[in-house]
């Protein structure tokens, strides 16, 4: 999916390079994946999905991400398709196919994405019986938050609603990530960046080593697998902190 003409290619926004940079030290971790399940309690007519999701990624132009390297840095190219893939599993014949779609969903969640040349999302459709499928759906933090999921979903839906009615649905753009990537990498043309990078260039030109050990060799053969624990505070500790917050 890479392309030899280097002129589309966008800079990676500041919020992206951050993740880039640590991706760059983790590249087997799927620490930057990020995602979930949908379940459906009806029959899915598949291709009509199919034609759902393709539509959202015609409609939102961060789903058309594609990474490129050269020269040590990442930039984005926005690849236009009305082909993405949504793959179909089938676990209905399965004895205990429940638990079989979420040990494979498992599974897949922890796969890293291969980060370059490749549109950085995992569509899945599941079917566990005639009238139960799960959206499977696996992105890079790269292209997409969470609560960019949650509007992905919401559309899917509305128009897989909508083709099951009309064969014909109108494409709604959203608002272009590559406006912005483009808008927030002016700055790397301007004089301000051009004064700041001789700045650091000269004053770290002779930087001391680090007084304590980077964090990479500590953890470098650890699997990164993101995950959350919830904890509770007591009522009258959270009362008093809000208070004293709200005192400020």
């Amino acid at each position: 999916m890479t392309s030899n003409n280097k002129d589309d290619l966008v800079f990676l926004t500041a919020n992206q390079r951050e993740i880039w940079l640590e991706q760059e030290l983790f590249p087997d971790s799927p620490i930057y994946n990020i995602g979930g399940f949908v379940e459906i309690k009806a029959a899915v007519d598949c291709n009509v999905f199919y034609r759902a999701v393709n539509c959202v990624v015609e409609e939102n132009d961060a789903l058309q991400i594609v990474l490129e390297k050269y020269g040590g840095i990442a930039y984005q190219r926005f690849v236009q398709s009305n082909d993405a893939e949504l793959h179909v599993e089938d676990f209905s014949d399965d004895q205990d196919p429940n638990n079989r779609c979420l040990a494979w969903m498992r599974k897949e969640f922890e796969k890293p994405f291969l980060l370059y040349g490749n549109h950085l999302f995992n569509f899945t459709l599941i079917k566990v019986s005639s009238e139960f499928y799960v959206w499977f759906s696996k992105f890079h933090h790269m292209i997409i938050d969470g609560w960019s999921i949650s509007s992905v979903v919401t559309r899917v839906g509305e128009l897989y609603t909508e083709l099951k009615k009309d064969s014909t649905v109108k494409v709604t753009p959203g608002n272009s990530y590559r406006e912005y990537a483009l808008h927030d990498s002016e700055y790397f043309k301007s004089g301000q960046y051009k004064k700041a990078q001789e700045y650091w260039t000269e004053n770290l030109n002779d930087a001391p080593d680090p007084l304590l050990p980077r964090f990479r060799h500590t953890v470098e053969n650890v699997n990164q697998i993101n995950s959350h624990k919830n904890l509770s505070l007591p009522r009258d500790f959270y009362n008093r902190t809000t208070d004293e917050a709200a005192s400020k």
